[in-house]
């Protein structure tokens, strides 16, 4: 299998994290939220590698990718699945 990822902005991930606290899944999913959290406060917090301590599961892939919003913010993090 290759490797998925997902390239996000700061301001996408304060915007997924906010959608994920309001969605269904804001307790279950709470890891989730953490790592979007880290995302927009550490400016150096770059890549999450799924190997590393946390695991993304297809699901909630794809919620991100359903719930993204477009933005052309050139620093970007990437969620790799």
């Amino acid at each position: 299998m290759s490797t998925k990822y997902i390239e996000l902005s700061c301001s996408q991930a304060l915007d997924l994290e906010n959608k994920l606290n309001l969605s269904k899944h804001s307790q279950d999913w709470d890891k989730l939220g953490n790592v979007l959290y880290a995302w927009r406060l550490d400016p150096d917090y770059f890549e999450i590698k799924i190997s590393k301590g946390y695991d993304v599961s297809l699901e909630q892939f794809e919620w991100v990718i359903n719930n993204i919003k477009e933005d052309n913010n050139k620093k970007l993090f990437k969620l790799i699945l």
